[in-house]
């Protein structure tokens, strides 16, 4: 297919899975582009968990 050419609604609905198509306008050429965008980040859970997790792995031992 010819990148310049427009894309058909087709073309849109078979995208695959995080990627995106822009079309940009510059000096009244118009583009299509396409990109990959990255995942939703995975749900850490609760903010104390996360803050567990983090101590257990950044802490240092304290002399009491």
């Amino acid at each position: 297919r010819d990148e310049m050419a427009p894309l058909t609604e087709r073309d849109l609905l078979n995208l695959p899975r995080y990627r995106m198509a822009v079309r940009t306008e510059f000096d009244g050429q118009s583009r299509v582009l396409t990109a990959d965008i990255l995942p939703e980040v995975p749900n850490l859970g609760s903010a104390r968990l996360v803050r567990r997790l983090s101590n257990a792995r950044d802490a240092q031992a304290t002399v009491t």
